[in-house]
């Protein structure tokens, strides 16, 4: 006689593994021996592969706002967010490092500009201003890594950190 949780038509006869000893009812000894390994390594893989899928969604919880990149022959172009209006800036690096600087700022904004390495002292930069009113800069980088370029208007005070790469 069979268990009613087996009977044909029921929703536990077509999932066995949910009905306590409906394997030993259904299936020999020697069957239900390589089933249940089988299931347990299968959900143990199920388990693995959604934990890599839910580590790789979260990364970007973990990542605060990631910094832009510039390297060799490349031009990055930043804006503030801080400083009413707004300022935007171009960061140029040539191929031996050498940086220019092109700040587009508003006619009653005299900015003082500030390019360091974070933790560093600010390296000399050759100023002046450009034909269309905008302030520009020139220097030499003294290596790649983290980066600052810090504007300030009087008292307000922006810094726009970026990385250089190799």
């Amino acid at each position: 006689m069979k268990t009613p949780a087996c009977v044909p038509g029921s929703f536990f006869y077509a999932l066995p593994w949910l009905t306590p000893g409906a394997d030993r009812i259904s299936q020999s000894p020697k069957r239900t021996r390589r089933i249940m390994p089988t299931r347990i390594i299968a959900l143990t893989l199920l388990g693995l592969v959604m934990g890599f899928i839910i580590l790789m969604a979260s990364v970007t919880f973990f990542v605060r706002d990631p910094l832009p990149i510039v390297g060799a022959n490349q031009t990055l172009l930043l804006h503030t967010v801080e400083l009413t209006p707004q300022i935007r800036t171009a960061v140029a690096i040539d191929g031996g490092y050498r940086v220019d600087l092109t700040i587009e700022h508003a006619e009653g904004q005299d900015p003082d500009v500030i390019l360091r390495p974070v933790g560093g002292q600010a390296i000399p930069l050759d100023t002046g201003i450009d034909s269309g009113g905008a302030w520009s800069g020139s220097g030499q980088m003294t290596r790649p890594g983290r980066w600052e370029l810090v504007l300030s208007i009087g008292a307000e005070r922006e810094t726009m950190p970026f990385i250089v790469r190799e």
